[in-house]
């Protein structure tokens, strides 16, 4: 039997430093075997990051979350009859005094084949204003895609 998703990963959006869990349930015959992704790589499990299973639910664990740990988090149940997946979306927000530098790239790549990036179509621009005054800036940014897995 194909396997079949019982318990489906749910997104989340923690705090710099929070522990994550992401948890699943899947079936079929043979059992099928379960292997987690981020950011359609295979996982590598550490001493921060942790996989397990009990009672048939496999738990991904992260110990202290990092910026660099969002992402797109995928569980794949596979067998010889066939695969499916559930997938999720980790947001992990760091100190908000201490902002990271942001840096847009005109032209960027793809990190995959199955995303775009997303791209400034128009750039902000300069502006002067008496002091009290508003300033409205605006730009324009195409968003990415994500394209349907095969």
């Amino acid at each position: 039997m194909t396997p079949t998703i019982l318990l489906n990963l749910k997104s989340l959006k923690v705090n710099s430093g929070d522990p994550v869990k992401f948890q699943t349930q899947a079936k079929g015959d043979p059992a099928p075997v379960l292997t987690w992704f981020k950011d359609d790589e295979p996982l590598v499990v550490s001493e921060r990051v942790k996989e397990f299973v009990q009672d048939g639910i496999h738990t991904l664990l992260i110990m202290e979350s990092i910026a660099a740990d969002s992402g797109c988090y995928e569980c794949v149940a596979e067998n010889t009859h066939g695969k499916t997946y559930t997938r999720a979306y980790l947001n992990v927000i760091g100190n908000i005094s201490e902002p990271a530098e942001a840096q847009v790239v005109d032209g960027a790549k793809p990190l995959s084949s199955k995303h775009t990036q997303p791209s400034v179509e128009v750039s902000l621009t300069d502006q002067t204003a008496k002091e009290g005054s508003s300033v409205k800036f605006e730009c324009t940014i195409l968003h990415s895609t994500f394209a349907d897995r095969k």
